[in-house]
């Protein structure tokens, strides 16, 4: 039988990844109830349960990270054809009535 101190110490881990997903508190659960003697396979699974939930997270800041960057090449993409609109007017002749100003792009 695992001992509750390391019971305590898993469920401590698990709680410092500070993942939001709902297998998180499933482990939790799992780990509190579980009075099983097979401490080999419980140690993997909790290290395996602990490894998902740090990828998960990875997994969460890189969307988050690319929606953004997507976002922002948006925006860049905006400014991009404010400036080929101007260049076009330009090479076709017509003089800016006004400078440039970057409220403009």
């Amino acid at each position: 039988m695992i001992e509750q101190t390391k019971k305590q110490k898993y469920i401590g881990m698990i709680k410092a990844v500070k993942s939001d997903a709902s297998m998180a508190e499933s482990a939790i659960k799992f780990i509190e109830s579980y009075d099983g003697n097979n401490t080999d396979d419980f140690e993997a699974l909790v290290a395996n349960v602990i490894t998902t939930l740090l990828e998960f997270e990875d997994a969460k800041i890189r969307a988050e990270g690319y929606d953004k960057l997507m976002e922002i090449r948006g925006d860049f993409q905006k400014q991009m054809n404010v400036l080929k609109s101007g260049y076009r007017d330009i090479e076709a002749g017509k003089l800016p009535t006004a400078p440039p100003v970057s409220a403009n792009l």
